[in-house]
């Protein structure tokens, strides 16, 4: 008796070519991601947020959600609606940005546009808008600082942006230490001096790995090195300096100023904290891990 299975063997290739045409197309044409899933990626750019965790939605309330940082701060009620390309923000019903988004297969770009510099563009993957809490990948400086800041940050880039993290928080602590006055959110001794001493090592190591020259090398790590002896030298009599003119302004807001303006002048792009809280906001959610 002869058992003839062509019949069979043509039935599963063409199950077999069937499932793979599927997949293919599933890969091609993933499904468009939901409208939670970008406010919360745009909810957490505007804010430097690293974990999109830290953002819920109100399923009773739409188009709300409830932002907290790892700080531990009071929860932020906050509004986002979509319309077409078009991300508006909100807090307590006032508007606070207008952002957009692309949508490229697998990820999404959040754009921030900015007048004075170039737009601010972060990168957001199916994975992490998928996951309530982000597993982040790596624990070093550069993968930080793309995380909260956005992409297009070249090492000189990162180096300079840390620089100015470094440079807020000595500032900030010796105000602290110096004038008597509590600028820090937390309930911690010197909170800023020890972001400080956090960062240093990271920032060394990533100056070590540039592309700069020995002596260029040598002598950035010198400077930073140097940085809490200086502000510890310079802030009582620059405070004093300043002082001499009235001023509205706060004094942490007039001293960052001061000492951030080349900063400002060599790279507009920059994202330099304006107040010593956001200079420590940035700077707790920038260390979480490392």
């Amino acid at each position: 008796m002869i058992i003839r299975r062509q019949p069979l063997i043509a039935i599963s290739s063409s199950l077999l070519l069937l499932t793979a045409v599927l997949i293919g197309w599933k890969v091609l044409n993933p499904p468009a991601i939901g409208e939670n899933a970008i406010c919360r990626a745009a909810i957490a750019t505007h804010f430097m947020q690293r974990q999109l965790g830290q953002i819920q939605a109100l399923p009773d309330y739409p188009h709300q959600y409830v932002s907290a940082s790892h700080l531990g701060d009071v929860p932020k009620s906050v509004g986002c609606q979509i319309s077409g390309q078009l991300i508006s923000i909100s807090e307590q019903q006032h508007a606070i940005a207008n952002l957009y988004f692309e949508q490229k297969r697998n990820q999404i770009a959040i754009i921030v546009p900015r007048p004075a510099a170039p737009s601010r563009v972060r990168l957001f993957t199916r994975e992490q808008l998928t996951f309530h809490k982000v597993r982040l990948a790596k624990h070093d400086l550069a993968t930080g600082i793309h995380e909260m800041y956005g992409e297009g940050f070249d090492t000189n880039q990162i180096i300079q942006q840390t620089v100015a993290l470094l440079k807020a928080n000595h500032i900030c602590g010796q105000l602290e230490r110096q004038q008597n006055l509590r600028l820090s959110p937390v309930p911690v001794n010197d909170s800023y001096m020890k972001q400080a001493s956090i960062l240093t090592p990271y920032l060394i190591n990533m100056v070590q790995r540039s592309p700069l020259n020995v002596e260029e090398m040598l002598k950035t790590k010198q400077q930073i090195a140097g940085l809490e002896q200086g502000f510890q030298q310079n802030t009582q009599s620059l405070v004093q300096w300043l002082q001499q003119t009235e001023s509205n302004t706060p004094i942490d807001k007039r001293l960052l100023e001061y000492h951030l303006r080349d900063l400002r002048r060599a790279n507009p792009r920059l994202y330099l904290p304006s107040n010593c809280l956001q200079a420590y906001i940035h700077s707790a959610e920038l260390t979480q891990t490392l």
